[in-house]
């Protein structure tokens, strides 16, 4: 009690000492105080500086204090650093501290540890070193600094001043010595810098102070993860042997361009391959969907690239002599092929939508993906390359609706790409059924998905064992209610939809009091309080997101045998908003529940101004979809 009582007078007079800066994100000292309070671990100061001596050249150092109350704030100590060809690591220095100042433990070098790892389709197989450093006593304090080189401005670090916990000081550096010139971009609200002069050299410091823990919220838009902070690029930059330029869209993509010169020319086995599949075909979206299963079904997805090659490509000849890749690689491959096939095509940067959007008035290296862009005529194919099991109409909602930089033949073209309908995005499920003496319900079903829920289900099956199969039937069918048992199961995948047939059991189906029964004949989609947002509407800060628009469709028709009359039905229901509606439909004919539902997100991001109104429409549907028919025994 006595260490706790110590860190908090500890805690209050750091944070009353701690100036604050003019600026509507920061706390006050009581809200900071608070956070404080609150939190297993405090960042009391970080500060990044950043020296460039000429464009590949620049020194990048970190320090950082770190307050660790109690072992629950542990995953603070342990610290993974990723070098590559281009960013070393020349020093690591930690030491813990108690809350005195004093010194009760140092970081051994035998204590860093190194690994090799894979993490992304861009800049792979880096080498990652890691520590971990604790006490058994708390509270106390972390401290330490990493050295790194810097071998190319292209890595130029950006300024993430906020973390998941509170920090009370956070500082970037920049020392530009030979006048490099540069440009950054304030992130979440203008922080400009402070100016000064040191031995004729320029120093920009950026400072916050008092900064509370990211804000998480149900349903944020990836991009809202970073809510504060400054973005960094040089205008001008080397990679390898490679010169690049930031100034606009096109001269950044002239670089990537100049990085796959040289680089679409197949051998002539492979030219002769290709034309024999294409022999007399006289469309050309045919032509693309014919060389994209060919794609498909010969090339497998590889990402374990070093050094430049983490943005080059390798080389067209060189993917069809191994068969594997990563997306620059296969989107290069299908480039070449298309055009062996007489299909002009290009590569397109890419940012994937749950990483969030590139932000268009700031031209630089905010990609992470690569994809193959196909004009035909009017219309425009995506083809997503690494990609096993879609079809060319199957676009993953991860390339929808975002800016894709295409490297055309003169530079490059900044281009929106389309996203699905809400109706393209289907899951329509059609169970009928029949309730036996015991109270199971023995089904047939038939699932139907279409676009993005089509990508989501497929894979789960083609790549698979049928007892994974049965696995995952069971766990989709249980949502609402357990117990069921899959009888036998068959997939159909023959057209623009992929079609489950799915004939079992729910054992134990109905809910019985005395002689009533209680059937909610929602069986596969239905919204509950688990898919409501927990923040109130005076809290909320940020849009709601889904990955896609969707619609969800349901019928069902329930078999009741007749010693059972109907007591009471549900009313139907129907809402309508500008970014969804919902209806659902109960009769009872003959002895048979006959039951429709339909629930829509017509938009995926929902603004913050219409939350009140979004909680309201799906506190509707929650309600509705615990509807309940009651039945009575003769």
């Amino acid at each position: 009690m006595l260490k706790n009582c110590c860190s908090n007078i500890i805690l209050f007079a750091i944070v009353f000492h701690v100036n604050i800066f003019s600026s509507a994100f920061q706390k006050s000292d009581a809200e900071i105080d608070s956070l404080v309070r609150e939190s297993d671990t405090v960042i009391l100061h970080e500060k990044s500086t950043l020296i460039i001596n000429d464009l590949e050249s620049a020194e990048y150092e970190y320090t950082t204090k770190i307050l660790i109350k109690n072992k629950d704030a542990e995953n603070f100590c342990r610290i993974v650093l990723k070098e590559s060809e281009f960013v070393k690591i020349n020093d690591i220095e930690a030491v813990i501290k108690d809350t005195s100042g004093n010194i009760i433990k140092e970081l051994d070098s035998d204590d860093i540890k190194e690994a090799e790892a894979s993490i992304n389709n861009f800049y792979s197989g880096n080498l990652y070193n890691w520590f971990e450093l604790t006490f058994h006593i708390y509270p106390y304090v972390l401290e330490y600094t990493i050295s790194k080189e810097l071998l190319s401005l292209f890595f130029w670090p950006d300024w993430h001043p906020q973390s998941s916990v509170p920090t009370l000081v956070s500082e970037y550096v920049l020392i530009n010595e030979e006048d490099i010139e540069f440009s950054y971009f304030p992130v979440g609200e203008k922080i400009d810098p402070v100016i000064s002069q040191i031995d004729g050299d320029e120093i920009l410091t950026w400072k916050l102070t008092n900064i509370p823990k990211i804000k998480r919220e149900d349903y944020m838009p990836p991009e809202n993860n970073m809510q504060v902070g400054v973005l960094f690029k040089s205008k001008q930059f080397i990679l390898d042997d490679y010169e690049g330029s930031t100034d606009t869209w096109n001269k950044f993509a002239i670089f990537y361009k100049n990085l796959t010169d040289g680089r679409y020319q197949l051998p002539e086995n492979a030219k002769a391959e290709i034309n024999s599949l294409v022999r007399g075909v006289k469309d050309k979206k045919e032509k693309v969907e014919i060389l994209y299963s060919h794609l498909q079904k010969k090339n497998r997805y590889v990402d374990i690239e070093m050094g430049i090659t983490g943005w080059q490509p390798k080389k067209a000849s060189e993917v069809y002599e191994t068969r594997y890749g990563d997306c620059k690689d296969l989107s290069t491959y299908m480039v070449a092929i298309l055009e062996e096939a007489g299909v002009k095509s290009y590569p397109a940067l890419v940012l994937t939508r749950d990483d969030g959007v590139v932000n268009l008035d700031f031209p630089s290296s905010q990609f992470n993906h690569c994809v193959t862009m196909v004009p035909i005529d009017t219309d425009t194919i995506w083809l997503e390359c690494t990609a096993s099991y879609n079809g060319i109409n199957d676009t993953p909602f991860s390339i929808e609706d975002i800016h894709a930089l295409v490297i055309t033949d003169d530079g490059g073209e900044m281009i929106h790409t389309p996203q699905k309908y809400s109706y393209q995005n289907l899951s329509n499920t059609i169970i009928s059924g029949e309730l036996s003496n015991r109270g199971n319900l023995n089904f047939s079903s038939r699932l139907i998905f279409k676009g993005n829920r089509k990508n989501y289900v497929k894979p789960r099956f083609i790549i698979k064992s049928k007892k994974d199969d049965i696995i995952y039937l069971q766990h989709i069918l249980n949502d609402n209610y357990s117990n069921v048992e899959i009888e036998k199961y068959e997939i159909d995948d023959s057209k623009n939809e992929f079609v489950v047939e799915v004939d079992g059991v729910y054992n134990k189906f109905v809910s019985k009091r005395g002689k009533r029964l209680f059937i909610n004949p929602a069986i596969y989609n239905r919204e509950t309080l688990d898919d409501l947002p927990e923040e109130k509407i005076e809290e909320r800060e940020y849009p709601v997101y889904y990955n896609y628009p969707f619609l969800d469709v349901d019928s069902v028709a329930l078999t009741i045998q007749d010693k059972y009359e109907l007591e009471s039905i549900p009313k139907n229901k129907s809402i309508e908003k500008p970014f969804g509606n919902f209806y659902s439909r109960y009769d009872y004919k003959n002895n048979t529940i006959l039951y429709s539902r339909r629930f829509e997100i017509l938009q995926n991001k929902i603004p913050v101004e219409s939350y009140e109104n979004y909680l309201e429409f799906l506190n509707y549907v929650i309600k509705a979809d615990k509807s309940k028919i009651i039945f009575k025994r003769k």
